[in-house]
């Protein structure tokens, strides 16, 4: 191998030429994957990779270029520098991870752009001798942005950031060095020991843009998977939304409700009972129009709630022996056309209680349902004077009314995956002890803005 390479003092050598060539394949090669994908990652870094090696060339006699780089290559090398800094901004989020810093760096890479441009006119109106100590004063400032971000980043616990800390403080360290050799004129003593002053910057480089190849790779592979998991996520969550749905109108419209709903419109019929079974279809077109309208949506108003039970209880009072009395109360402080609650919530509870309280009991048969609001939380709660959930038990032991049951796990599943299972209370309880009363069905949640 020819000699040459290993002359560390001649900026010309082959050590270094290889160093500008590998910047500029990296430029090269990552603007392609950037027009590709159109990932600012690679568009910041292949710009990164382009100004610094513009600012090596300047240490190279091409085509008379001095003249060129007498008033620019201090300008390209804080261009580069700001590169560095939406680069930083992007591959390690800082706007997430450390959102008060970013701010710093937002205004920084602005305010590099300027002062590269001042130090042109800096050169051309004074002298080059001010446009190196202005620089001087420019670069201290940004490496000390640099290794404060620096700090800051080596709080977080991920493998890509520490990868970017360790590369940048390589960088760092060595661009320090050089910068000690120049501003205390020991350049004659590293010749003399065979290394040009620059070859501490230029190898910083290139350990950093290795070590930023590998990190954005890793970071490339790390959003194929995540976005491969959230697109998992999105599809289990369609499944379940469809699952959803079918669960609430497999509740809603179960197969005995229907059939006693029917059956009735025929008894109507037979009766030549006309009005009363028109009113009583229109009743039920309507209730069956609300389920299917609100099983497609998250939430609704506890009016439309309010509204879709009321014509459920309605139905249910006409197919009832003698009927029942249902008692309303809402809470004065509770807006109900603003208020949002979780779909077809109530309907199940109080089917139960219709079914499997009230409808076993003699005399006079009621419900209560009680609205309230306190503490930026809404609560139901649903009392009946049936005979109870202990004797209904042991009634009902053969469960003829499974639909019923399932209709309220139902409820309580659509309440869960509203609020992620959090700060949820439903609870039955029955209460024939004390006194005209059978099963009381609490249900709280958070109010939902």
């Amino acid at each position: 191998m020819s000699p040459e390479i290993y002359n560390l003092t001649d900026l010309s050598s082959e050590f270094y030429s290889m160093i500008r060539g590998a910047l500029f394949f990296f430029f090269f090669y990552h603007i392609i994957i950037y027009v590709l994908n159109k990932n600012k990652v690679y568009l910041y870094y292949s710009l990164y990779s382009l100004f610094l090696c513009i600012f090596f060339f300047s240490h190279v006699h091409i085509f008379d270029n001095q003249a060129f780089y007498y008033y620019t290559d201090r300008t390209f090398q804080l261009i580069a520098v700001s590169f560095y800094f939406m680069f930083t901004r992007e591959i390690v989020q800082t706007e997430e991870h450390i959102p008060k810093w970013d701010k710093v760096l937002l205004k920084t890479i602005p305010t590099l752009w300027v002062l590269s441009i001042l130090l042109i006119f800096i050169t051309i109106f004074f002298s080059k001798d001010t446009q190196i100590r202005l620089f001087l004063v420019i670069i201290f400032s940004t490496n000390f942005i640099s290794l404060i971000t620096l700090i800051k980043l080596c709080k977080i616990d991920k493998y890509h950031v520490k990868l970017y800390v360790f590369g940048s403080l390589a960088f760092l360290f060595l661009l320090f060095f050089t910068l000690f050799i120049f501003v205390f004129g020991l350049d004659d003593y590293f010749n003399n020991l065979g290394f040009h002053r620059m070859f501490f910057l230029y190898t910083g480089a290139f350990i950093k843009f290795i070590v930023f190849a590998i990190l954005i790779s890793y970071r490339y592979r790390e959003l194929i998977e995540e976005k491969i998991r959230i697109d998992l996520a999105i599809s289990k969550n369609k499944i379940e939304s469809s699952e959803l749905k079918m669960m609430t109108l497999k509740s809603q419209l179960n197969p005995h409700f229907l059939f006693n709903t029917l059956n009735s419109i025929n008894n109507f019929i037979l009766k030549n009972n006309v009005e009363e079974a028109s009113d009583f279809i229109t009743k039920f077109a309507r209730f069956v129009r609300n389920v299917l309208n609100n099983s497609n949506q998250t939430t609704i108003t506890l009016d439309e709630e309010l509204t879709n039970l009321k014509i459920y209880i309605s139905l249910e009072k006409i197919r009832t022996s003698n009927g029942f009395e249902f008692i309303e109360e809402i809470a004065d402080n509770i807006n109900s056309t603003t208020t949002k609650v979780p779909p077809l919530i109530l309907q199940p509870y109080v089917e139960n209680s219709i079914w499997h309280g009230i409808s076993k009991n003699e005399g006079d048969k009621k419900i209560w349902l009680k609205v309230s609001e306190a503490n930026n939380r809404l609560s139901f709660n649903i009392v009946d004077n049936g005979i109870g959930i202990n004797k209904s038990i042991e009634r009902d032991k053969l469960n003829l009314y499974k639909s019923v049951g399932t209709a309220t796990e139902s409820a309580q599943f659509r309440i869960n995956r509203v609020f992620n299972e959090k700060n949820v209370t439903i609870e039955r309880t029955d209460i024939t002890h004390e006194g005209p009363f059978g099963t009381k069905v609490y249900i709280s949640f958070p109010k939902i803005n």
